[in-house]
């Protein structure tokens, strides 16, 4: 057997092992680990991966855009609409970036909702600022997350939050929020992210859209 993963090829040999049959304790016996042949990664002539490669391109794609949109309009002489596509900047990116985080969020509960695991944490200490809370995941595992300010606490003495955490990936875990945080932040983001993003659709792409419509 061949596999490029070593998580799962570990998860494998420690399957492997435990499936095989009981022997004497004086007869040799075979854990599993010969069976698998850990293959190198797939990737490139430069060790990127195509997932690498694809992440890149999402990442540059938007930046040669605003860029070749930029050099057209110096090139064409309007002084007015290279000004609003550098004011643009920031509007759009605030936008994205509001737009983003909310899409996250919400994959995230949607995951957590469908997989996820309950648990009470509880404060553990402060990271200047911050207040580290930490739970205890299936495995006996102690976690450390910093919650949502947002969330409320369950008790106060000692303080704890209720969280939810996926079981496939720990690192992933979210305070439980109220419903009127979620309300809030909602229509926080329709109407500021989607203002902003008006805006800076008025400001960068509608300058070339008026251009070239002279």
């Amino acid at each position: 057997m061949g596999c490029r993963n070593t998580a799962s090829a570990t998860a494998f040999v420690d399957a492997a092992g435990r499936a095989l049959p009981v022997r004497d304790a004086g007869a040799p016996r075979e854990d599993g680990a010969a069976r698998v042949v850990l293959l190198p990664q797939a990737a490139g002539e430069d060790g990127r991966t195509a997932r690498e490669w694809l992440a890149i391109a999402v990442l540059l794609t938007p930046v040669v855009l605003y860029a070749a949109g930029l050099v057209v309009l110096i090139a064409h002489g309007d002084v007015l609409g290279v000004v609003f596509w550098l004011l643009g900047l920031k509007s759009l990116a605030v936008g994205l970036f509001l737009y983003g985080a909310s899409a996250k969020a919400l994959f995230d509960q949607w995951l957590l909702r469908r997989r996820g695991i309950s648990v009470l944490a509880t404060s553990d200490h402060d990271n200047g600022k911050r207040q580290i809370f930490v739970f205890v995941d299936a495995e006996g595992v102690r976690r450390f997350f910093e919650p949502d300010h947002a969330a409320e606490p369950v008790s106060l003495a000692p303080r704890r939050v209720a969280a939810v955490y996926d079981p496939r990936r720990p690192e992933r875990v979210r305070a439980v929020l109220p419903v009127r945080t979620w309300v809030l932040r909602t229509l926080g983001v329709a109407l500021g992210g989607t203002s902003l993003l008006v805006l800076a659709f008025f400001l960068v792409p509608y300058q070339l859209i008026e251009l070239f419509s002279r």
